[in-house]
């Protein structure tokens, strides 16, 4: 009797060990975990504007900055500013822009897309990539001006490319999404609108000889409105944009 009590508490006292060794392996892998949750190299939820999304096998983490441009080559870019017709001096602003831009921001690191609608059609004529400051310049100097001004598709179009590139990214890096236009949109702006924002996509918007009177120049859902009243400013407003950091809008306010 005497051995099967000491044969339980040996029983008992091993059993108390392992499961001693098993909580203490728990707590130090958890806090290894939570230490590596908390790494500034994680995508943070801000990062990503809160946004749920599932990231493809595949995808690798990338810090690489993303700018889609939606560029505005419709009929009434086909009128003067200044003298000098909207699209000719909105060509130009775009190239001085590129030579324009700070040491510390070099256009060949950053990924670069463009959206066009004019008088050829409308579409994406650049994918986000890098390298591409002359690919993008040769195709905003083949802009015709011409037919209507469907911003609010566009803009939505631009958020979902920038929606896939951050999935290539794994969640990482910046993402925003440039609209030039010189009108009000023909079709519906506030759909497009809510869509980029409700998904953390940043819109800097710059109106052109149109002042500050444009449903897009509401700060409770667009991170910059520029109102340029002449291409130096259409310039000045194109830096602002690229070098502007993201941030958190309500989608609800629109």
């Amino acid at each position: 009797m005497h051995k099967d009590i000491l044969s339980f508490r040996s029983a008992f006292q091993l059993l108390l060990m392992v499961g001693l060794s098993m909580a203490i392996s728990s707590c130090t892998t958890g806090s290894q975990q939570g230490s590596q949750g908390t790494s500034s190299a994680e995508p943070s939820a801000e990062s990503t504007g809160n946004v749920q999304q599932e990231f493809p096998l595949g995808g690798e983490p990338s810090l690489t900055r993303n700018f889609y441009f939606v560029f505005d080559g419709s009929g009434s870019m086909d009128e003067e500013l200044n003298g000098t017709k909207k699209i000719d001096g909105a060509k130009k602003a775009v190239q001085e822009f590129m030579k324009s831009m700070p040491d510390d921001v070099n256009l060949d690191d950053v990924n670069l897309g463009l959206y066009v609608f004019c008088g050829q059609g409308r579409g994406e004529v650049l994918s986000l990539g890098l390298n591409k400051k002359k690919v993008f310049l040769e195709a905003i100097n083949q802009v015709e001006a011409g037919n209507r001004t469907p911003l609010g598709q566009s803009i939505e179009i631009g958020a979902k490319k920038l929606e896939e590139q951050r999935a290539k990214q794994l969640g990482y890096g910046e993402y925003h999404l440039v609209v030039v236009t010189d009108g009000e949109a023909t079709d519906n702006l506030s759909s497009g609108v809510k869509y980029a924002v409700s998904r953390g996509i940043s819109i800097h918007a710059i109106g052109l000889g149109i002042g500050e009177n444009h449903e897009l120049n509401n700060p409770n859902y667009v991170v910059s409105y520029v109102a340029a009243n002449d291409f130096a400013q259409l310039t000045k407003a194109l830096v602002e944009a690229v070098q502007a950091e993201s941030e958190k809008f309500d989608a609800t306010d629109f």
